[in-house]
């Protein structure tokens, strides 16, 4: 049935297949097998991580998007025994003695377009490296590649770049800890490339001889300090993870240690629709030059996550010889950037809070990720604002994006390392606006579950997915002291048992225990669930806290597919609290989902 639609369609198909379905498919015919190996070949990921079976991940762990290339499909591999095999698809019929391919290609090489290599090589550590390095010679149609993997032995990143048949094909580079040093062999002089994405590591210079005023056709660039900085925040169960890293913490870095060299005055201005820039620290004769090499203007997407201003004293209210200092980043960027739909902020600022004015200055965001830092510093320097003030502010100006779709806030005091108590009127007075969220993640009080469960049930009907903070079940010293619930699901009874029995499934078929908690909370189990489905305050008193009745509630009572409360994720349609593994996939679909730029 498959062989008698056009070429075009089963090609189509084949990119949409999971690669064991395309395996088994080309082991069918010859003709299946010519029509779809390409699939199997076009996009490969070499990782290391831990493969998680659940559902939601099947059509996310080998799925990749590029600016070039769109959105495709992957063939994983995970074991030394799989990267060898690969390697000898590609070397068959090659020539590698002299560091370049044959005339006469090897067929599968040519087919691979997209390669990504993560943090660990698979197998023995030597061999994989080597093979890794050998097999670039042979690449002369990669025109996407992602190299997470870095090595003090063994130097595979930039001896892999330098190998490549034919850079001038290559569009989408993101390389976390790559030495660029590679201009005198030709690297990066086409103005092919597409997508930048580079880190800092080490005390190396990382901008040795790159020119970005030649690539007129970079579109996406993402520029860091130190490794990647991913958001929103995680909440482990012994800290709160910033997902900074401590290398070099001696060492700060500067946004333009990457321009200065590879941007000069007759450079053009780079037309981007994204920018990312993390873990830097920027002052405000740093912000004229970014104005001046990149034009905002067209900007789509600006992430700004974990940048410090640079200033060191408190600014006098009074001393207007000094505003110039302070007015660094987002009081010189907001007239440049009115058509933003994706705007992260994460600002060590401690003297002046210039986000409302910048959410103010831009047309219609889409998505919008703010972390609100609270410390010391800002309590002297502020004595007449509040972190609830201040969320009031973010709240005000946002209101004039009716159609925000994603809204992510994290409100954290960095002082006493705990959760910031916010005001539910502010919140539901403001939520109302957003009758088109998708997502949303804030903190919020246990007492106040039920109002917003109602309005969730009134205002918020396109709400798919949520993450809520509560902020009783915080830490009261420290990180190390403090006790994040951490449910253990046991179930009773098999389904099939179940079936033959008449019990519960799911959540309702579970005994459900925690680990200690404030003010020794406990969770009320199904057993002492009674069949008034309403949502009432004894249900939500710390020590008779009914776990299954909110759950219950969210489910009967709003449209919301997932909720991540307690520091779970719970899939409200089964009531069933999933498993590890689905924390970067269920923070992936709170910045984006269903959102195009």
């Amino acid at each position: 049935m498959l062989s008698k639609l056009p070429l075009e369609l089963q090609q189509e198909i084949s990119n949409h297949l999971p690669q064991s379905d395309c395996y088994h498919l080309i082991q069918t015919s010859k003709q299946n097998y010519k029509i779809h190996k390409p699939r199997l070949y076009r996009s490969i990921i070499i990782t290391t991580k831990r493969q998680y079976y659940h559902k939601e991940l099947r059509s996310f762990d080998d799925v990749r998007t590029t600016e070039s290339q769109g959105q495709f499909k992957s063939s994983l591999i995970r074991t030394g025994y799989g990267l060898k095999a690969f390697f000898r698809s590609l070397m068959k019929g090659n020539d590698i003695s002299i560091g370049k391919g044959s005339e006469v290609q090897n067929e599968n090489s040519h087919f691979v377009e997209y390669l990504e290599v993560g943090d660990e090589l698979p197998g023995i550590e030597i061999d994989a490296a080597m093979m890794l390095s050998s097999m670039a010679c042979c690449l002369n149609n990669l025109k996407g590649l992602k190299m997470n993997y870095s090595s003090c032995f063994f130097k595979v990143e930039d001896s892999f770049l330098s190998k490549l048949p034919r850079l001038s094909k290559l569009k989408s580079l993101d390389c976390e800890s790559l030495k660029l040093k590679l201009s005198q062999e030709g690297f990066l002089v086409n103005d092919s490339l597409k997508e930048l994405k580079l880190s800092r590591s080490g005390r190396g210079n990382v901008s040795h001889g790159l020119n970005l005023g030649v690539l007129s056709k970079l579109s996406v660039l993402e520029l860091n300090g130190a490794k990647s900085i991913e958001y929103p925040l995680t909440y482990m169960k012994q800290e709160i993870s910033y997902n900074l890293k401590n290398d070099d913490t001696d060492i700060e870095f500067k946004v333009m240690d990457y321009f200065q060299e590879i941007l000069t005055p007759e450079s053009s201005s780079l037309e981007l629709k994204s920018l990312k820039l993390s873990g830097f620290s920027i002052d405000s004769k740093e912000v004229d030059k970014l104005i001046q090499h990149i034009n905002f203007n067209r900007l789509k997407k600006l992430e700004l996550i974990e940048m410090k201003e640079a200033i060191t004293e408190p600014i006098p209210q009074h001393d207007t010889q000094l505003q110039h200092i302070h007015d660094s980043l987002l009081s010189r960027l907001q007239s440049h950037v009115p058509n933003l739909s994706y705007l992260a902020l994460d600002l060590n600022n401690n003297y002046k809070d210039y986000v409302p004015n910048f959410l103010l200055a831009i047309n219609d965001l889409k998505v919008v990720y703010l972390n609100l830092r609270w410390n010391k510093i800002k309590e002297r320097s502020s004595q007449d604002v509040s972190p609830e003030k201040v969320f009031a502010n973010y709240m005000h100006s946002l209101v004039k994006h009716s159609n925000l779709q994603c809204l992510l806030i994290d409100c954290v005091n960095e002082t006493k390392f705990e959760l910031i108590d916010l005001n539910c009127d502010v919140i539901l007075s403001n939520l109302g606006h957003f009758s088109q969220l998708k997502t949303l993640k804030l903190n919020l009080k246990v007492v106040d579950l039920i109002r917003f469960v109602q309005f969730v049930k009134i205002k918020l009907g396109k709400l798919k997915f949520l993450e809520l903070c509560l902020t009783e079940f915080n830490c009261r010293k420290t990180l190390i002291e403090q006790h994040v619930i951490n449910f253990q699901i046991i179930k009773k009874k098999s389904q099939q048992n179940s079936s033959v029995t008449g019990t519960k499934s799911g959540i309702e078929s579970s005994v459900t225990t925690i680990m200690p908690a404030p003010q020794g909370c406990t969770i009320v189990s199904d057993d002492d669930y009674r069949q008034d489905s309403e949502l009432c305050m004894s249900d939500l008193e710390l020590r008779s806290l009914n776990l299954f009745k909110i759950l219950k509630s969210f489910q009967i009572n709003t449209n919301i597919e997932y909720l991540k409360i307690f520091n779970m994720i719970v899939e409200l349609k089964d009531l069933e609290i999933r498993g590890k593994g689905l924390e970067y996939w269920f923070n992936e679909q709170l910045k984006g989902y269903g959102c195009t730029f």
